[in-house]
């Protein structure tokens, strides 16, 4: 399944990057709005 793929990815990076990523993630729905 996607999702799962999608987890395994997210559980074998560090915590930085997704927190990076999340917060990436998050900025740009900021901007778009």
């Amino acid at each position: 399944m996607r999702c799962r793929k999608l987890f395994h990815i997210f559980s074998s990076l560090t915590p930085t990057t997704t927190w990076l990523i999340l917060n990436m993630i998050t900025v740009f729905h900021l901007i778009r709005k």
